[in-house]
């Protein structure tokens, strides 16, 4: 259901401290909107409205000049009802009011309220005994009729499109839930203008239209979590705003924390009330040192205080939030800036009360004081850089960040090999290294950065261009780096088949299998690079003849065939050779041819491993 008047912003009210410091999920300061009749006018009887997400101060301008308005009310809603503008608002007490800020168009300094309590206990009395919800759902539901119409039943918004307590809304074609209101009403005798007829329609249509909705109201736990989920559910559910997410949250929030303990029976605690540095919003402090805040004791057993500090408008947290059982703390003088509006907050809690909670805020008047130096550094320690190169700019920090006189010098150990600028801007010269030096002008801090000029490198080469290496076998490479002085010689290794042959950090090469692989060392310094191809091969283990003996007639011939073990050595090449070629010849197949008659031995030999094996020819006539 949309919002009456344009007037809902995000909000955010609860009496919780804690969820009173979730407020810098919004600092932005947006004006509302507020002419039902005239959209795009932010104006009402002269003026230009406000309200501050953060604080929930209602604010207008007034000549250009902003003022805080109705200081001692948290506002989360201005809307106008009879040509009047009102504001639905928690009181220092943490009551719901509906206050009147400006009727007829007159520009009115006053304030004033008209009674909600008798709607409201109403729209209680019917929602627990006629409807038969306990206290927890009443609440859930009393929040949200109070952000949308401050209990009023002729609430009137959106150019009169939407009405009543829950604030009904019809579409552009005039057919919604507020003609709905009237029709029901008009049918079952009910003056639809009225309390009475609004709970009436209320309830049919929870029992109609929204049943899912009443029917999770009629479980939620009687406590001030079921509170909550009533008054979320509400909202997201039956209300439906353009932004569920983040309201339904709000109007949890609101029931929990201010129609539970209301309704509930709960004891709250008094305030306490923060009387420096000062009880008067927007007072201006004078500060030339720190400023001490201190509170009035709420004199219940086991109180105990939460205190947090934050500059208006930010989420810049200048106290972070702190626990303490007494009745003060110090702001240190350097977290406040000239000018600045600055809020304090206070929580107390105690075993048995509901917590309570006071704000206060003032502007900041700092007299400038001289704040020296304590110290400075650098953000390299160290740098390394190319001669000839870019150079690179070191940046100085000096603290505490509010130092009067942040000047400082530059210097080099050593000009011949990196020079440094005003500006800390160092460049190198050539090979070597030198101590930058930076110091401030107040209190002579000092911070350095070491900087090396490396010798650069030009080449690599290796021990070996190539490798010839057995299964399991393992070898080293050697890397040669020119010029020998390099800074920087480290080198990396890579096998282009590492199924092949390995490589690791230390140079050691190991054959894995049969194959050629290309190991490569590349310098870290300029990516240089040199190779070493590397065969692997499986080596000759033994050789055999099909023959160990053989008999040949004189012109006879017989081919003898070798075998070479194992059967995947790389090279099974052999030679072969007779003994007396002048009884036998042999050739480069194993072809023997008897000669004349007599003896001879014929010998095959592998090329790998000069393996042998031998078959005795004799030879007849």
């Amino acid at each position: 259901m949309k919002k009456l008047t344009l007037f809902l912003l995000t909000f955010f009210i609860t009496l919780s401290f804690f969820h009173t410091l979730a407020f810098a999920a919004s600092t932005d300061m947006t004006k509302t909107q507020l002419n039902s009749t005239e959209p795009d006018n932010t104006t009402f009887g002269g003026y230009d409205y406000f309200i501050n997400e953060t604080t929930h101060r209602l604010y207008r301008i007034n000549g250009g000049l902003t003022e805080p308005i109705i200081p001692n009310y948290s506002v989360f809603g201005i809307y106008q009802i009879d040509n009047a503008l009102y504001a639905s608002a928690l009181n220092s007490d943490g009551n719901t009011e509906v206050v009147l800020i400006n009727r007829n168009n007159e520009r009115k300094n006053e304030l004033g309220s008209f009674a909600t309590s008798t709607n409201e206990s109403s729209i209680y009395d019917f929602l627990t005994n006629t409807m038969g919800m306990n206290t927890a759902a009443a609440c859930g539901i009393l929040a949200n009729i109070f952000c949308e119409s401050g209990f009023n039943p002729n609430a009137s918004g959106d150019n009169g499109t939407s009405y009543g307590i829950c604030q009904w809304h019809d579409t552009s074609t005039g057919v919604g839930r507020y003609t709905n209101l009237k029709n029901y009403c008009q049918k079952n005798g009910y003056d639809y203008t009225t309390i009475t007829g609004q709970l009436w329609y209320l309830r049919y249509e929870l029992t109609t239209s929204y049943t899912s909705t009443f029917n999770y109201l009629k479980t939620v736990s009687n406590d001030s979590t079921g509170a909550y989920n009533a008054g979320y559910r509400w909202c997201y559910y039956f209300e439906v705003p353009g932004n569920k997410d983040v309201v339904s949250v709000n109007r949890g929030n609101l029931a929990k924390d201010n129609y539970w303990p209301k309704y509930s029976g709960s004891t709250k605690l008094s305030v306490p009330n923060i009387t420096n540095p000062t009880s008067t919003d927007y007072t201006t402090v004078n500060i030339t040192g720190s400023v001490t805040v201190k509170w009035s004791s709420v004199g219940v057993p086991g109180v105990k205080y939460t205190y947090k500090v934050m500059k208006e408008g930010t989420t810049t947290v200048i106290t972070p939030e702190t626990n303490t059982i007494g009745t003060s703390f110090t702001i240190p003088y350097a977290k406040f800036e000239d000018g600045k509006t600055y809020e304090i907050w206070v929580r107390a809690t105690a075993p048995g009360y509901l917590e309570n909670n006071c704000y206060r805020w003032f502007t900041a008047s700092v007299k400038p004081l001289v704040v020296n130096v304590t110290g400075v550094s650098l953000n390299k320690k160290s740098l390394t850089l190319i001669a000839g190169g870019a150079g690179e700019n070191l940046t100085a920090t000096v603290t505490p960040t509010k130092a009067t006189n942040k000047n400082v010098t530059w210097k080099s150990s050593n000009p011949s090999i990196a020079t440094v600028d005003s500006n800390g801007k160092v460049e190198a010269v050539k090979a070597g290294t030198a101590i930058i030096t930076v110091t401030t002008v107040d209190m002579k801090r000092t911070a350095t950065c070491k900087v090396t000029v490396p010798t650069l490198v030009t080449g690599i080469s290796l021990n070996k261009n190539s490798l010839t290496m057995k299964v399991g076998n393992i070898q080293s490479l050697i890397a040669n780096i020119t010029p020998t002085n390099a800074t920087n010689k480290n080198v990396t290794w890579l096998s282009s088949d590492p199924t092949v042959a390995t490589i690791d950090l230390k140079r050691k090469i190991v054959a894995l299998r049969p194959g050629t692989t290309t190991i490569t060392a590349t310098t870290q310094d300029g990516n240089k690079i040199a190779s070493c191809t590397v065969t692997v091969i499986v080596p000759v283990a033994k050789v055999s003849l099909n023959k160990k003996s053989t008999v040949l007639y004189i012109g006879a011939n017989e081919t003898l065939i070798a075998t070479v073990s194992p059967d995947n050595s790389t090279n099974k090449n052999v030679t072969w050779k007779s003994s007396n070629p002048l009884v036998a010849t042999v050739d480069s197949n194993g072809e023997v041819v008897g000669v004349k008659a007599g003896k001879a031995t014929i010998t095959v030999t592998t090329l790998d491993g000069k393996r042998t094996a031998g078959c005795k020819v004799k030879v007849l006539t």
